[in-house]
């Protein structure tokens, strides 16, 4: 999950995207489903946000990790009865990191 609000500006990573999705979560603010193959090698992907249900019913046609912030409950308890690897900030904080250079919460990325 990419952020695209305005302040979360530039993306890193999604010019390699094979497929992006972009769907408004709060109007008029939009988020960005990328999908990666990982024989990509992106030092740098982001910023992560967090995850929304609709995005989570796309992304499982792929069947790759889904990797998030959070998310609203509904998506984290669709998460929790996946069987999508689900790898979220909150509890799997080794595959990401903060660029203390952005402003919380457009500061969140990770790698391939």
């Amino acid at each position: 999950m990419l952020d695209n609000h305005d302040v979360a500006r530039p993306q890193f990573g999604l010019s390699n995207a094979s497929l992006v999705y972009e769907s408004v979560i709060e109007m008029p603010i939009t988020r960005l489903l990328a999908v990666f193959y990982m024989d990509n090698d992106l030092e740098k992907i982001g910023p992560v946000r967090s995850a929304r249900p609709f995005y989570i019913d796309w992304a499982s046609d792929f069947g790759g990790p889904y990797l998030h912030v959070g998310g609203s409950p509904d998506a984290l308890n669709i998460l929790s009865k996946s069987f999508l690897p689900d790898l979220n900030e909150m509890a799997s904080g080794q595959y990401f990191w903060r660029d203390l250079n952005r402003n919380m919460p457009h500061n969140v990325f990770t790698a391939t």
